[in-house]
């Protein structure tokens, strides 16, 4: 029972966030709205204290690259991480990839990607980085990092959604974690798109080139590319109606995702972000699911290895990175810092 309730407050807020609740929705802009102050002031706050050194960072000797948002998910920082990840390992890094203890299912999803690579789930991600640099990287990814000030970074990425363009109200009243003008605090600012057009990015693009100059800005594109299965085997996309259930961050874009590559709207079942799916939740998704597909994210799926005998025609749709402005400029910034080292 209180599983279910803080899955309908989860949803609710969602819809509130969105601006889907109408009148009700104004009330709660009301309500809410000390308490934005109140949230935007201790954010200014704490940023200030670090900035001027009154509460301690660590410094480490490897390059540390943090990659983070603004907004409460959504933005592809995971498979970004991904690709900094790779392209280091191509420069010749020996990287490390932190991830909070809370997203356990992000640093699963790591391991997958790059099997045998250094990948820590850490409650402290000062501490997971000191782990990483003991254990041999001289490259730190920290994986939604923006806002964990108490580690020192050589290069801080923040990706924006294309899709969050009109959403500026911080927390409780809408899903930014700091406002707009925190991005000035970035190294590189990317731009993020899954349904937006890219006449729309490029708006965003231009806007964010009055924060912090054009070539430190860069957009990307994460595109549905494939259909794999619960064990990783290339299957054909699914036909017919679907049932979509997930528990990523911004459910809502993935939804519309699938929705414009099966050119069916689906049935839907939202579970609160980093859910841990247990035995009865799967045997319920079957019965609802009955006579339709299955249909989930990858950061889903390797929740649910566990149960691949109750999944085995479940469908997980991947979606790739192709860069569309700046990755050279990031790739320079990368490989200037390996010299930098030697």
């Amino acid at each position: 029972m209180k599983r279910k309730f803080r899955m309908q407050c989860f949803l609710v807020m969602r819809r509130y966030w969105r601006g889907e609740l109408g009148i009700v929705g104004k009330f709660l802009d009301n309500l809410f709205l000390p308490l934005e102050v109140l949230y935007r002031a201790i954010v200014n706050c704490r940023v200030w204290l670090y900035r001027h050194r009154w509460l301690p960072s660590v410094n480490l000797i490897p390059t540390v690259v943090s990659v983070g948002n603004l907004a409460v998910g959504g933005t592809g920082k995971t498979p970004f991480s991904r690709w900094i990840y790779e392209q280091s390992l191509k420069l010749g890094h020996v990287p490390g990839v932190i991830s909070s203890s809370l997203a356990r299912d992000e640093h699963e999803l790591h391991k997958y990607w790059n099997p045998g690579g250094l990948f820590i789930n850490a409650k402290s991600k000062a501490r997971g980085a000191c782990e990483a640099f003991s254990r041999g990287a001289d490259l730190i990814i920290v994986d939604d990092g923006f806002q964990h000030l108490s580690l020192e970074r050589d290069i801080d990425v923040l990706l924006i959604a294309a899709e969050h363009r009109s959403f500026r109200k911080c927390f409780p009243r809408g899903l930014m974690r700091e406002s707009f003008d925190s991005l000035k605090r970035a190294d590189v600012v990317i731009v993020t798109r899954k349904i937006a057009d890219k006449a729309i990015a490029h708006e965003l693009v231009a806007e964010i080139g009055s924060y912090i100059p054009n070539d430190k800005i860069g957009q990307v594109y994460l595109k549905p590319s494939s259909w794999i299965d619960i064990r990783g085997n290339e299957v054909s996309r699914p036909v017919g109606r679907s049932l979509v259930f997930t528990s990523i961050a911004e459910p809502e874009t993935f939804i519309e995702v699938l929705d414009s590559v099966t050119q069916i709207k689906s049935n839907t079942i939202v579970y609160p972000d980093h859910y841990q799916y247990k035995e009865a939740d799967v045997k319920l998704l079957r019965e609802v699911a009955e006579g339709c597909n299955m249909v989930t994210t990858e950061k889903d799926a390797v929740k649910l290895r566990g149960f691949e005998d109750l999944l085995d025609d479940l469908a997980i749709l991947r979606l790739d990175l192709e860069w569309e402005k700046g990755e050279a400029n990031l790739i320079k910034l990368l490989g200037d810092q390996g010299d930098h080292l030697g």
